[in-house]
């Protein structure tokens, strides 16, 4: 579920720990969360790596506090995201992405940019494949890079009730991205 969740989804809620203020909207010590659109692939979106791929310019605020926290992030994903008629979990009726049988995941790890030419290239193919509004981000002014969760430390998964199940990143990682079981129908 948590590679097929990483593959499918579109975007993510990326969070760190606020470094600097900005003005009075972020308070240095507190989490700090940005929307992000997510690529799971290399040059397309069917090769999976379980490692996702994002669009960021150094000058955002989040950057900054995520370079001044060594890289460490955490990505959370959410089903309902991706859930048209794909598979997935997510119960035909649910209306809310908190709930448990609409699996959520948070992705622990360390964000680094994708300096290899070759790794780059193909970054920008992954991101143009799911998003292809964003191929005139990687030219002009804004400067914006790919970078990836190279470094995974842990895995939070809630795809049913009672509680998350432990994942290994090494599982997390060897796992294939295949759809999972549909859910019961909740009216």
């Amino acid at each position: 579920m948590a590679r097929w969740l990483v593959h499918k989804a579109g975007w993510a809620t990326a969070s760190s720990v606020a470094t600097t203020s900005n003005s009075g909207t972020r308070i240095p010590g507190f989490p700090f969360g940005k929307v992000v659109t997510v690529s799971d692939g290399w040059g397309n979106t069917t090769e999976s790596t379980g490692k996702p791929i994002l669009l960021m310019m150094e000058a955002q605020s989040f950057a900054q506090d995520m370079m001044n926290n060594s890289g460490r992030v955490s990505l959370t994903f959410s089903e309902k995201e991706v859930t048209s008629g794909e598979g997935g979990t997510c119960v035909k009726g649910a209306k809310i992405a908190q709930f448990p049988m609409c699996s959520h995941l948070t992705v622990q790890g360390v964000l680094r940019e994708m300096q290899d030419p070759e790794e780059v290239q193909h970054a920008k193919e992954a991101i143009i494949a799911r998003h292809p509004d964003q191929e005139s981000w990687f030219h002009g002014p804004h400067d914006f890079k790919p970078w990836r969760m190279e470094d995974i430390r842990a895995i939070y998964l809630i795809d049913h009730f009672g509680g998350a199940p432990t994942i290994s990143v090494k599982d997390y990682l060897n796992a294939k991205p295949s759809a999972p079981q549909a859910g019961p129908v909740v009216q």
